[in-house]
């Protein structure tokens, strides 16, 4: 990290960041033979190797301020993984992936900084994905004659999006201020895939597409007075569409993809976006002369065209748009000074998410819970500071979080129940000029909880992805 104050007006600012981390094995189990067991022909294992950068370039007009923001990301990955799940688990494969991502994001924008009831900031938004992927799926048996190449691919995918967006507020009173604002987006999706082998195509496909849409906003906010206020928002979202690689043929998908077909749900080589509009009603409040902070929010989310993942039996994916959805629910947060020394933190939540049509070629039933969401959950953090020595403080933190029970796929039938866990952390540090040093047990409880799964249906065959198990580790900061 480094910044530079170049004059009264000028400031920039860098940042880099870089981590390596490789595993020897997977965070996986296999359902059908119990937790924290697997059953592999070869060892997994995962490397993850990331590097950022970003610049952040700020300049100061008295009446209006232009900040322009630069980042770009390198990563490399590799996973190996066992994948006797093809062909009923009869023969030793394994399944190698690698990619390579390079991403640069930009955006500059112009806000206002007078004291005019007028605010305003307009702005630019450009960011490129460029990713190389590689599969190998081989076949080590002895019916192999060594190592065979059943599934050799290399995808390049590039993805451009391009926006421009702007706000304003108005101020019409003391009180009562009303914003609008809109951001015109568009993204450039493109695909190369070429794979040989017994399971590949032989040839090189090629896809792509490209999708505008228009988001809107509008905000009104009422500040009953210094220590309370609130508002109420429209909002649309936008998710770029998805491109599909090809499936190919003579792998056993092609009943499968004929009767999604059929139905008007086979989404092809590219997924079309998805859309919504959240309205949220919503109070912030503070009390005891800030001591106490309070906000509270009830929302409506209305979705449109969700991209839904489907596994077909033969091993292979696609995404499509998988029809309508509804999320409404409320949300608490609280933060509370109990003493000089005891600082307290709570916050809670409650989603009814529900599918409001049936798909019968998803397996999709009108009213059936969205996968992946929680009904409910909540957190309870007491955080103590103390005096160590002079010039020597320190701290004492307890965590507390509860999950409720959700689906991870689409249908009761070929999903995990995942969530429903209560997880507790603790930490105590010390600190003394610029150096800070932590104790922390993360999972006091070891619980195992299941936070993801796999049908059996997917690639990767039925597993499950677990709660990190107890974890104790020291952790130690210089601030220059």
């Amino acid at each position: 990290i480094a910044s530079w104050q170049a004059s009264d007006s000028l400031l920039i600012h860098a940042t880099h960041v870089t981590q390596e981390s490789e595993a020897n094995g997977l965070p996986e189990a296999v359902p059908s033979i119990g937790k924290l067991k697997q059953d592999r022909f070869f060892g997994e294992a995962l490397k993850d190797d990331l590097d950022v950068t970003n610049i952040v370039v700020s300049y100061d007009f008295s009446t209006a301020s232009l900040v322009s923001s630069t980042s770009y990301m390198e990563r490399e990955t590799l996973q190996d993984r066992d994948a006797k799940v093809y062909f009923d688990g009869l023969f030793p494969l394994s399944l190698t992936d690698r990619s390579k991502d390079e991403v640069l994001v930009q955006e500059v924008r112009l806000e206002s900084s007078s004291d005019s009831n007028l605010q305003w900031i307009v702005g630019a938004f450009y960011s490129n994905t460029e990713q190389t992927s590689t599969q190998l799926l081989a076949d080590s048996s002895e019916f192999a004659a060594g190592v065979r190449e059943l599934f050799d691919s290399v995808v390049d995918y590039e993805e451009t999006q391009r926006a421009v967006f702007g706000e304003v507020t108005f101020d019409i009173n003391d009180k009562v201020s009303l914003g609008v604002g809109l951001r015109a987006f568009n993204v450039d999706l493109n695909i190369s895939d070429t794979s040989s082998g017994p399971l590949g195509s032989g040839a090189t496909v090629r896809g792509g597409g490209d999708s505008d849409e228009l988001n809107g906003k509008i905000h009104l906010t009422y500040m009953a007075n210094e220590d309370h206020t609130l508002y109420a928002q429209a909002a649309q979202g936008f998710r770029s569409g998805v491109v599909n690689s090809p499936i190919p043929s003579g792998v056993g998908c092609e009943a499968e993809i004929a009767n999604l077909t059929s139905q008007g749900v086979m989404a092809g080589a590219l997924a079309e976006p998805d859309t919504l509009w959240n309205y949220e009603l919503g109070s912030k409040s503070s009390y005891a002369e800030g001591r106490v902070r309070l906000n509270a929010a009830l929302y409506y989310i209305d979705w449109q065209d969700i991209q839904t993942s489907f596994s077909f039996g033969c091993g292979f994916d696609t995404v499509t748009n998988g029809g309508e959805a509804t999320s409404q629910g409320v949300e608490l947060e609280l933060s509370a000074a109990l003493t000089d020394n005891l600082m307290l933190d709570f916050s809670a939540s409650y989603t009814d998410a529900e599918f409001d049509n049936a798909i019968p070629a998803l397996d999709i039933a009108a009213g059936e819970r969205a996968p992946g969401v929680p009904r409910s959950n909540f957190a309870l953090g007491l955080q103590y500071a103390f005096s160590v020595a002079e010039d020597i403080d320190g701290f004492a933190r307890l965590d507390y979080t509860h999950v409720s029970d959700y689906e991870t796929a689409l249908t009761s039938i070929d999903s995990l129940r995942a969530g429903d866990y209560d997880l507790v952390n603790i930490r105590l540090g010390i600190q003394s000029n610029g150096l800070e040093g932590e104790l922390f047990i993360n999972n006091l409880g070891d619980e195992d909880a299941v936070l993801d799964g796999t049908p059996e249906t997917s690639s990767l065959g039925a597993r499950s992805f677990l709660l990190r198990p107890q974890t104790v580790g020291v952790t130690l900061r210089y601030r220059f």
